[in-house]
């Protein structure tokens, strides 16, 4: 309950001189693919001319939306060929409905006069649907994970009538919050959970209940990963009555926990520390914990073991 302390394809249709478009969502496994750091339709690399130039950046933020349209990342068309050539650099397009596909090729370059043919399309995204950040909002300055989600963590977040401006910038960084952490949490858990959220200002940082509330006072401590480790708390993490079972002498007893943490680490007499709320590593104490995507989503697996040695599945 303490909270964190901030040191915070259908396929690519190619032909020169022509828009191409490619959507782009978040990331797939530990890895994004351009998720979040650009949002909005590129337009094509510009042809060759007969010297053989570059085609123009793609990707450059000329249309498309943030959120339920989607992000979308272009890349450079590459250079035309030797005479006549022509390439056409990918564009990043707008997804629909928070549906993208990941990452975006560049156009090849054309050769002895022929033209420079389209790059090859991204990988598609492994589902996404239904994983929609609101507009200008990141965990990690990242988009939204690429999954199916399999969990159903859920939040309400109770708003004033007629907020002030304190209030509503506090109701607009708790949703960001809140988003980009469900989403993490529905992607790499099967927890189900209904969340209670307020902003408290007497509330020093942030705090999670076993109830399902959680409370944030510091605006500091509105964002994705401070949300991630008060979710924790209000799903078992040093909140459930089991806790004090397992967390014995500054260590976490359970097998399933242990198990799971020398499998991330690869360290076979790795220990997994604990005091009466909190364990580490990947207990997200700190929001300088979370360096990449990977460290989110081992957090969510050591959650998971941690509630299956509580009984808590």
């Amino acid at each position: 309950m303490r909270s964190l302390k901030t040191t915070t394809l259908a396929p690519l249709v190619a032909s020169a001189l022509a828009t191409l478009a490619l959507a782009c969502s978040g990331q797939s496994g530990t890895t994004p693919n351009g998720s979040g750091m650009d949002s909005g339709a590129g337009s094509a690399g510009s042809a060759g001319s007969d010297a053989g130039t570059s085609g123009s950046d793609a990707g450059a933020n000329s249309g498309g939306g943030h959120g339920g349209t989607g992000n979308a990342a272009g890349s450079a068309g590459m250079s035309a060929g030797d005479t006549a050539g022509t390439s056409a650099g990918s564009a990043g397009a707008a997804g629909t409905g928070g549906v993208g596909v990941a990452g975006a090729a560049a156009g090849m370059s054309g050769s002895s006069g022929s033209s420079g043919a389209a790059g090859s399309a991204g990988m598609a995204g492994s589902g996404g649907s239904g994983v929609v950040f609101p507009p200008n909002c990141t965990c990690l300055k990242l988009g939204p994970p690429a999954c199916t989600p399999t969990g159903n963590v859920t939040y309400t977040l109770a708003k004033s009538a007629n907020p002030t401006t304190t209030e509503q910038a506090a109701y607009n960084a708790i949703t960001c919050a809140m988003e980009g952490a469900v989403a993490y949490y529905n992607c790499n858990t099967a927890i189900t959970k209904q969340l209670n959220v307020s902003y408290v200002p007497s509330v020093a940082t942030a705090d999670g209940n076993f109830n399902g509330s959680i409370r944030f006072g510091n605006t500091s401590d509105m964002q994705c990963v401070t949300a991630m480790h008060e979710i924790a708390h209000t799903v078992g993490v040093g909140t459930a009555p089991q806790w004090g079972t397992y967390s014995v002498a500054g260590v976490f007893t359970g097998m399933t926990a242990i198990a799971q943490l020398r499998t991330i680490t690869g360290v076979a007499t790795d220990v997994l520390h604990s005091d009466t709320q909190h364990f580490w590593p990947y207990g997200l104490n700190y929001v300088t914990e979370a360096k990449s995507v990977a460290d989110l989503i081992d957090h969510c697996l050591m959650v998971t073991a941690i509630r299956k040695d509580m009984g808590l599945q």
